[in-house]
Order: structure tokens, then sequence, then C-alpha cells
């Protein structure tokens, strides 16, 4: 066999660490105002681990040490939000969300109309993580730490139980939770798409 001629430059895969359950102390990355599919209000909350979280810039870091070309911020810091219910009443999701950011930050207030989304960028915020089952490309079952639910910093730092793992229908064929395909941001540079 002949050496491939990038061989000496290519990276081999190295240890991976997963995100454990449990509380997380995040910091937001970016959030977007956007439609869902059906054409609701939503908003799109990226976010990473924060510097004095137990696994600090856990997606920043592995959004840097992603060699592929078309590198894509993790899914699973990734939460989309809608803004108002079925009825057309504020979802209480959303007031979750902008009221633990506020308990978070000293002194931080939500700016609404053009600025709303910008307002949240660096702010801190507390998230429950729990791994959930999925079947990959391969029809293996595998386990992703993905967010359940905002709480506020303290919380995490007081220690928030891991929730319980979601797992698939026993005999389940697909995966209803994940499409990795569909809901993974691309990204067209080496920088941090934010």
């Amino acid at each position: 066999m002949e050496m491939p001629k990038d061989f000496n430059e290519a990276q081999g895969f190295t240890g991976f660490e997963p995100l454990q359950a449990g509380g997380h102390i995040c910091k937001i990355m970016k959030v977007e105002e956007t439609k869902s599919k059906a054409g609701r209000d939503m908003i799109v909350i990226y976010l990473d681990t924060d510097k004095t979280d137990s696994q600090p810039n856990y997606y920043s870091n592995a959004y840097k040490n992603d060699t592929r070309e078309n590198k894509k911020w993790n899914n699973n810091a990734i939460v989309r939000q809608l803004v108002l219910d079925v009825e057309g009443n504020t979802n209480r999701g959303f007031k979750t969300f902008v009221d633990m950011v506020e308990k978070c930050n000293n002194g931080f207030k939500v700016v609404w109309g053009e600025k709303f989304a910008d307002c949240f960028k660096g702010k801190l915020v507390g998230a429950l993580f729990g791994e959930e089952e999925y079947l990959n490309s391969y029809g293996e079952s595998k386990f992703a730490c993905k967010f359940q639910s905002w709480r506020t910093v303290e919380e995490v730092k007081a220690g928030l139980e891991a929730p319980k793992r979601k797992e698939l229908n026993p005999g389940s064929n697909s995966n209803s939770t994940v499409n990795f395909d569909e809901d993974i941001t691309p990204v067209d540079d080496g920088d941090m798409p934010f």
C-alpha cells in the first residue's frame, strides 16, 4: 500500500469525553428570532458551558477541535423555543427562559423590540441536561446528552440530579427525537458561528 499524500497531516481520533448529564452553568452564545416549520414565532438559543462550569467551554472546544471541512455547532447545544402556545398565549418554556436569564444575571432586563435577540448574548443561565437514546446511521443504540430544562445558576451550583434516561420504545426502528441532518446548523468558515 502506498502512503496517502496527506497521511502525516491527518488527525486521528482522540479520546472523547461526553457532556455529563445533570446541571450545567451555560453561557448564551447567540439567540436568533425565526419561524418554526409550521410558521410559528420561535427563538433559537445557542449554548456553551461557561468557564465556571464543571466542563468548561465544552461545545466551543468541540467546535474548535472539529477538523471537518463543514464544521457544525453541536445540535445538543441548540435549543428551539416557541414564543406562543397553540392558543396564542406566551409559551411557558419561553417565559421560563426569560425569567431564568433575568434571575441569573444581576440587573439584567430583557430588551424587547429590535434588540431582543442581541440582549442575551454572553449572559449566563442554568440548564439541566439528560441522556436521550437514538439510533445512529448503522441502527445502533446510542445516547446523547441533550438540553432538558432551564434552571438558575444557583440551582446548578447547589447540585441538580440528572433526569432519568429517555429511551426509545422497544422495537423502535427510527429515532423520533433527533434528526441530525435537518437540525444541525452548518458553518461555512473556521470561525465560531457567532
